[in-house]
């Protein structure tokens, strides 16, 4: 089980965030930011995780919220 922290523009410092509140608020920023929102995603040095973790982790975010991973957005944006 992973810890998650997610830093919002307008917060100062990072939040710690279960996995059902994360999933929830990135959707809900993908629904007021659609096709606009960036996530960057940082591990620690000492995260603990192996490269195929961190990396299963990260595409999974990305696939589902990030807009330029976003398949179904760019496919629709090709659209003539």
């Amino acid at each position: 089980k992973y810890i998650a922290e997610l830093k919002l523009p307008k917060d100062k410092t990072f939040k710690r965030y279960n996995d059902v509140k994360l999933h929830r608020t990135l959707a809900s920023l993908k629904k007021k930011y659609s096709g606009k929102l960036y996530i960057k995603i940082i591990f620690p040095e000492n995260s603990g995780l192996s490269y195929n973790e961190a990396w299963k982790f990260t595409n999974g975010i990305l696939k589902r919220y990030d807009y330029y991973y976003d398949e179904e957005a760019s496919l629709s944006s090709k659209k003539p």
